[in-house]
């Protein structure tokens, strides 16, 4: 497979050619369609398949949603007001081209090559930019390659200025000295992006996940990290004037340390299972409201019904496989959580902060505590953006002013959920329709599966 997209297979120096905008030629409906199809063959190592190369070539206002061009060569190409949402741009040559006021919602730009780039006004939204290249760059023009031989021209700064990137995926970006002023990076994960240099001045870094960052000599002034995580993050030099910050997680401790509980942690979790398991007879219940639980690593397939956790710190932390029915969870930090598989029925997970956590076949459907009385797990106002929560059971759940985008959602069970107020991009297509058996669940007629249920837990014992 030679040609423009050989190179490609390793990484790519920070500079390219590049053409004046007047100059570049405009592809047609009929040619662009015959391009992506060569490219589509060429992917799929068929007859007849060329890598796409369309570097400098005048693409402004495409409508291309759900191309797959990875690896394709669109060095300097025009982008402008591109319709490129959803597309697969894995690896692609993106160096110097203007993507100013594109439309590159969900797009995989993983691997991408974009040094030099304009992204202003650009919508990212949900895009994948996984150890994507947005260093400055420098373009070759060949204009004046006869008479000086070639002469680089400096870009200076990749341009997000203005993006929209809520809930983009960055991690391990090379963002070093980009001009990402009044760039929305909401809900963002940068974690382990190399951020030097770099202008983030007005920006929205809210919730954004900035752990491993490097943000030396950044300018952050008027920046709101309100929330955002800023564990072993280096700062040395940045300019914080301005910003806001509150609530930033970073190596301190937030809230209650585990050091204050009197009793060892995991003492403590014995006697609430002791709590549960003997209807109170004996044990007693947790209360680790407000407590900062990073790094524990004891809370998978316990019983921990009824646990109190309002406002507690549980970043990262695994639960997989816990029973939680009954839990109270009201405003706690679980971004990043392990909830796969685990029992919430009936929890209490108001205001709870849930962006990026794994609630894969997670039970959050109505807790029945007699023949006629249940509880439905309460998940109004929280925040799930990104959350995975393909093949959880949400059947009859309050999520009222819920913020599910971004949200995975195959085969999920909304039967009777109540999202009035809910932001979210839900695909009704996608998930489980109603009485529809989910792995590990019960389908109609069929008995209960005994995994993790606690039998016979008196609810008002769970409730006092």
């Amino acid at each position: 497979m030679d040609g423009p997209c050989a190179a490609m297979r390793h990484r790519p120096s920070n500079t390219g050619h590049v053409m004046a905008r007047e100059d570049r030629t405009r592809v047609s409906h009929t040619a662009l369609s015959t391009i992506l199809a060569q490219h589509r063959a060429f992917r799929l190592d068929m007859p007849g398949g060329e890598c796409a190369n369309l570097a400098n070539f005048d693409l402004s206002g495409v409508l291309i949603a759900g191309a797959d061009l990875s690896r394709a060569n669109l060095i300097g190409a025009d982008l402008r007001h591109a319709d490129l949402s959803e597309c697969t741009l894995h690896e692609t040559q993106l160096l110097g081209a203007d993507l100013s006021e594109a439309n590159l919602q969900g797009a995989d730009l993983s691997g991408a090559v974009l040094c030099g780039a304009k992204l202003a006004r650009a919508n990212l939204q949900g895009a994948s930019l996984h150890n994507a290249d947005l260093r400055h760059g420098a373009m070759i023009d060949p204009r004046d390659a006869a008479a000086k031989g070639l002469v680089e021209i400096e870009l200076g700064a990749t341009s997000l200025k203005g993006a929209t990137m809520v809930c983009a995926s960055l991690e391990g970006a090379d963002l070093s000295r980009v001009d990402a002023m009044m760039t929305d990076f909401t809900d963002a994960d940068l974690s382990r992006c190399d951020l030097t240099g770099s202008v983030l001045s007005g920006a929205s870094l809210t919730g954004a996940v900035l752990n491993g960052a490097n943000l030396s000599d950044a300018d952050l002034r008027d920046a709101d990290l309100t929330d955002a995580i800023l564990s072993n993050a280096k700062v040395e030099n940045v300019q914080w004037a301005g910003a806001i910050r509150e609530g930033v997680l970073s190596e301190e401790t937030a809230g209650r340390s585990i050091r204050d509980l009197g009793n060892s942690l995991s003492q403590i979790i014995d006697q609430h299972e002791a709590w549960i398991l003997s209807q109170g007879r004996k044990g007693s219940p947790a209360n680790l409201d407000e407590v900062d639980l990073r790094g524990v690593r004891f809370f998978e397939n316990r019983y921990l019904a009824g646990i109190s956790l309002r406002l507690a710190v549980l970043c990262g932390v695994s639960m997989r496989g816990a029973n939680m029915i009954g839990a109270r969870l009201q405003g706690a930090d679980l971004r990043n959580c392990n909830l796969s598989e685990a029992d919430l029925r009936g929890a209490n997970m108001r205001k709870a902060k849930l962006s990026n956590a794994d609630l894969r076949k997670a039970d959050m459907s109505p807790l029945d505590v007699s023949t006629t009385k249940a509880f439905p797990t309460n998940l109004a106002k929280s925040k799930m953006r990104r959350a995975d929560l393909r093949g959880a059971d949400l059947s009859a759940a309050n999520l009222g002013g819920s913020d599910l985008r971004f949200a995975q959602t195959h085969k999920t069970i909304l039967d009777g959920a109540d999202l009035e107020g809910a932001l979210h991009d839900l695909k009704v297509e996608e998930a489980a329709t109603p009485g529809e058996a989910t792995p590990g669940k019960a389908g109609p007629g069929e008995p209960a599966p005994d995994d993790k249920n606690v039998t016979g837990i008196k609810w008002d014992l769970l409730s006092s």
